[in-house]
């Protein structure tokens, strides 16, 4: 009996002194920006308006034809995918940061998106998966206040997408149907628990995943 209470005065010390470790506060969303481009000229994007030191920036690129190597040279930032395209970059934001740009390999349309969150007190960005095509996979958050973001592109133009989770209430963030298509959504996940079936679908049957927590 004596262990059983000591463990259970150490759940409540944590529930209500904030034991836990994680952000400070829940993400908030700060805004974003995209646009598409063809040919074979390098491609910048500029930052949301608002962005400030030590928010979390997040550079996405749909390409319309994946056989054309496309990077990501600029400086700063930290890039998820292996391979010949650099569908996803993160970088914590600081003054003189360089703007996320792509070199194409040869004439390709890209549609690029950069996104801005901000809490106080992140530190990691974790990759949780990568699929094509895409396939629901579960995700189990540790800390506080940890960002779920679901990234769904295709090269194709799809009919619609659909973004399915349980544990968890998605925000679409970034929506395009047309090829290169994108698609977007974010979750806070305020306290640690799992998250099932997580999976960004396109009708188009083309799509891929790309799935990360920042904590």
């Amino acid at each position: 009996m004596g262990g059983f209470g000591g463990g259970a005065l150490m759940i409540e010390a944590a529930l209500m002194g904030g034991a836990l470790p994680g952000p400070w506060s829940a993400w908030e969303f700060v805004g974003s920006t995209s646009l598409l481009a063809s040919g074979s000229a390098v491609v910048e994007a500029k930052f949301p308006a608002g962005v400030q030191a030590g928010d979390l920036v997040v550079a996405i690129m749909s390409p319309r034809d994946e056989d054309i190597k496309t990077t990501m040279p600029a400086s700063g930032w930290q890039h998820w995918v292996q391979g010949i395209q650099d569908y996803v970059c993160t970088a914590r934001y600081a003054q003189g940061l360089s703007a996320p740009r792509w070199t194409r390999g040869g004439i390709n349309s890209l549609y690029v998106a950069v996104l801005v969150f901000r809490t106080p007190g992140w530190s990691s960005v974790k990759l949780e998966a990568h699929t094509s095509p895409a396939m629901p996979i579960d995700v189990t958050t540790r800390l506080q206040n940890e960002l779920l973001l679901c990234v769904g592109l295709t090269p194709k133009t799809t009919r619609g997408w659909a973004v399915t989770m349980t544990g968890a209430e998605p925000a679409a963030r970034v929506e395009r149907s047309l090829a290169p298509a994108l698609q977007v959504y974010s979750a806070n996940i305020d306290f640690p628990h799992e998250v099932t079936g997580v999976c960004v679908d396109a009708l188009s049957g083309a799509e891929r995943n790309l799935i990360l927590t920042v904590s």
